[in-house]
């Protein structure tokens, strides 16, 4: 069954296997769900997500997120605002809008982060036994496994930084 949750300034939603889905919230937003898909959409606010082994799709949203991810997979699609979050097993898939203020860790997870077409980012990634793919063009700088530059483009700018022990980050525009 629906609940109208619009009139609340904070939704705090807590489960263990349920299926989450919330549509179309102006406030604050936390889901906490162990092992049940969750699917939030149109949400405008901050929004904490915790997830351990389901999956989580985020899209057409905007505010801020925070994320805790375990072994699912964790979609995020046209997100405008800063993102933070950490990984351990489960991919991420983060295509943002807008300037790109992101902050991923992964601990043997693949990341790709998808910034518009002529973001201008600034990146920092790093890897341990990851491997990187970046666009063409990309201007970057190597250090023991770190590498860090700028992507083309004169857009709305920001920065990405991705860390990872073994996953495979991958950068597109």
């Amino acid at each position: 069954d629906a609940f109208d949750l619009s009139r609340f300034n904070v939704i705090d939603i807590d489960t263990y296997g349920a299926k989450v889905t919330v549509n179309n919230v102006e406030g604050d937003l936390q889901v906490t769900n162990f092992s049940g898909d969750s699917s939030v959409a149109g949400v405008k606010g901050h929004s904490k997500v915790v997830a351990h082994s389901g999956s989580v799709s985020i899209s057409k949203s905007s505010g801020s997120l925070d994320f805790v991810n375990g072994r699912g997979t964790f979609s995020l699609a046209a997100f405008e605002g800063p993102v933070k979050g950490q990984t351990d097993q489960g991919a991420v898939a983060a295509f943002i809008e807008g300037e790109a203020e992101v902050q991923i860790e992964s601990n043997q997870a693949a990341v790709t982060v998808k910034a518009p077409s002529d973001s201008g980012a600034s990146i920092r990634l790093k890897t341990e036994d990851g491997t990187l793919s970046l666009p063409e063009k990309t201007k970057i700088s190597s250090s023991t496994k770190t590498y860090s530059g700028k992507l083309s483009g004169d857009g709305p700018k920001g920065s990405i930084a991705v860390k990872s022990k073994s996953g495979v980050l991958r950068i597109r525009l």
